[in-house]
């Protein structure tokens, strides 16, 4: 799924995470289709309820309460599996890559559908 800058720039405030394309691009890598599908619904949902909150002087409409939590909380594991994909460097002289615990964690929590685990990008 491909956003606009302004898209991009209303997530930000909505999630209060620094976010852009490329990562947005991971995170669906690392999804199966329904998964990503999710993804991006959760993500318009909580820039509308966001977006509601303002007109409200900050505060979440009763029914949108339980939901923001969890679609929240939806987002923000995505993320986490993110910065698991980032990179590390082992020794002085090794070179960078994802470490094997990060590896291990994200082959046992994502669908044998994402693009990631389909690519063996993973396999250890």
């Amino acid at each position: 799924m491909t956003y606009s800058t302004s898209d991009l720039d209303r997530i930000q405030k909505a999630t209060g995470i620094r976010i852009n394309q490329e990562q947005i691009s991971t995170i669906n890598s690392l999804q199966s289709p329904e998964q990503a599908e999710q993804f991006f619904e959760d993500v318009q949902k909580v820039v509308h309820i966001f977006e509601d909150s303002l007109t409200l002087g900050g505060n979440i409409r009763g029914e949108y309460a339980e939901e923001w939590e969890f679609v929240c909380k939806r987002i923000g594991i995505w993320f986490s599996y993110l910065s698991l994909l980032t990179p590390k460097r082992r020794g002085w002289f090794g070179k960078k890559e994802i470490p094997f615990p990060a590896k291990m964690m994200l082959s046992g929590v994502l669908s044998p559908d994402a693009p990631i685990m389909k690519s063996g990008a993973l396999d250890i």
